[in-house]
């Protein structure tokens, strides 16, 4: 259920939804719910929430139900972000 909720969070587009996603993906015991609050995150594009993806991509490896860890959502969320800050040639 809370990976849902984030999954819902990120389709608001909301700027309050930022902290809240922030402090699931810093803190929430499972690691399903800490990976869709990353991509939640990637999904909003917002800097904010780049130096709590930078210490997930360092530190959390925890994997999901299908593998695929936090941290490397946390880099695509980083991938995302950074994205959409480059200027257009």
């Amino acid at each position: 259920m809370r990976q849902h909720i984030c999954g819902l969070l990120s389709d608001d587009k909301n700027e309050q939804s930022i902290e809240p996603l922030i402090r699931t993906m810093l803190n929430d015991p499972d690691n399903d719910v800490r990976r869709m609050a990353a991509w939640a995150l990637g999904k909003l594009r917002d800097k904010r929430a780049l130096p709590a993806l930078r210490w997930v991509q360092e530190h959390d490896h925890g994997a999901g139900f299908e593998g695929r860890t936090v941290s490397d959502e946390a880099a695509r969320a980083i991938e995302n972000i950074l994205e959409d800050s480059e200027p257009e040639c």
